[in-house]
C-alpha cells in the first residue's frame, strides 16, 4: 500500500519537483522530516506558500499509514516551531481493535515531539480531527495558537475547533506535552546495554503528568537502526499512547517494515499506578515475532 500511495501522490508535482521529493523520500536517513531549508526550497519551486506545500504534502504522508483495520489510510503534515516539517500516519494493528491505535495527527505531534521539537505552530490534514484527536492536539504547550487547515477550508485555531476545552490547564498541570521533561530515573537493575539505556532515556523524557507511569521504548531494527517511543498521557485518559505503539510509528515513517525488528525494549516505571507491559507485549506479538524485554526503572533519590 505504501508505495501505491506514494506514487500516485506524486504524480501531482511537476517533475521537476517530483525528483526532488522522491530524492528525499527514497534517503536512507529520511524519517518523516523535511528540514526547515529543504521545506521553503520545495514551497518556492512550487510558487506555494508554507501552508499550500503542507496541505499537498497531505497525500504523500499517507503512504505511510497501515490501516489494518479500517483499510482507510490517513496523513498530517505538521510545522514546527523550527520551521520543520513532520509527517504523520495512521497506525492499527491486524488482530487489533479500534482502541489500540494511533491517529495520524497523534503520529505528528509525537515525531516533532521525539526531534526535539517543543511545540507546532500549524498542522494540515485532509479532513477536520475527531474528537479524540482535537483533545490529543490540546494537550500540548501552545495549543490554543495551533493553526490546522483542511483542504478547500479556511484554516481554523485549535480553539475554534474544541471551543469549551478540559485539559492540563483546568486540572492545574503546568507541564505540558512537548516541553522539555526529565524524571531523574534509574534502572533497578543496573545495564550498560545501549538499546536499554535508550529506552530509560525515553522513559526520562515522557510525559505522563497524571498517574506518573512514566516508561519508554527503544526498538532495534536489523540494520541497527533504534527507534524510540516515549508515554505520552492525556487527560481524557483514552487519547493516551502506548511507548511501543510511538516507536512503530517512527520506525515505519522510515519505511521500515515490521519485519526488520530485532529487539524491543520496554522501561517501565515501579511501583507505577498503569503498566505498559501487557498492551506493549499484545501489540508486538500482533507484528513481529520478537518478545518486548521489560525493565524497571524507579526515581533517584
Amino acid at each position: 500500500m505504501i508505495e501505491t500511495i506514494h506514487k500516485h501522490a506524486l504524480l501531482s508535482f511537476p517533475m521537476s519537483v517530483r525528483k526532488l521529493l522522491e530524492a528525499t523520500h527514497s534517503s536512507p536517513t529520511f524519517d518523516g522530516v523535511i528540514n526547515a531549508a529543504e521545506a521553503r526550497s520545495l514551497a518556492e519551486s512550487l510558487s506555494f506558500s508554507l501552508p499550500q506545500l503542507m496541505t499537498s504534502l497531505v497525500p504523500v504522508a499517507a503512504g505511510y499509514s497501515r490501516p489494518e483495520i479500517s483499510g482507510y489510510p490517513v496523513g498530517g503534515v505538521g510545522l514546527g516551531m523550527s520551521g520543520n516539517l513532520y509527517y504523520g500516519a495512521n497506525l492499527e494493528f491486524p488482530g487489533g481493535t479500534l482502541s489500540e491505535t494511533l491517529h495520524a495527527e497523534q503520529s505528528v505531534i509525537l515525531n516533532a515531539w521525539l526531534h526535539a521539537e517543543q511545540g507546532l505552530t500549524a498542522l494540515a490534514l485532509p479532513a477536520p480531527p475527531c474528537g479524540h484527536c482535537r483533545q490529543f492536539l490540546y494537550e500540548i504547550d501552545n495549543s490554543l495558537n495551533l493553526v490546522v487547515s483542511i483542504r478547500d477550508r479556511s484554516p481554523s485555531l485549535l480553539s475554534e475547533l474544541l471551543p469549551v476545552p478540559f485539559g492540563p490547564r483546568e486540572l492545574g498541570i503546568t507541564s505540558a506535552l512537548m516541553k522539555p521533561q526529565s524524571h531523574r530515573l534509574s534502572l533497578a537493575v543496573p545495564s550498560d546495554d545501549p538499546v536499554t539505556l535508550t529506552a530509560l532515556a525515553a522513559a526520562n523524557a515522557c510525559y505522563a503528568p497524571y498517574t506518573r507511569g512514566y516508561a519508554g521504548a527503544a526498538i532495534l531494527t536489523r540494520d541497527g537502526r533504534v527507534f524510540i517511543g516515549r508515554y505520552c498521557e492525556n487527560a481524557a485518559y483514552n487519547p493516551t499512547t502506548n511507548p511501543i505503539i510511538c516507536a512503530l510509528s517512527q520506525m515505519l515513517l522510515a519505511r521500515l517494515d515490521y519485519s526488520q525488528i530485532a529487539r524491543v525494549v520496554l522501561v517501565q516505571a515501579s511501583p507505577s499506578k498503569s503498566s505498559q507491559v501487557e498492551l506493549s507485549r499484545r501489540i508486538i506479538k500482533r507484528c513481529s515475532t520478537a518478545e518486548v524485554e521489560a525493565h524497571f526503572c524507579e526515581s533517584v533519590a
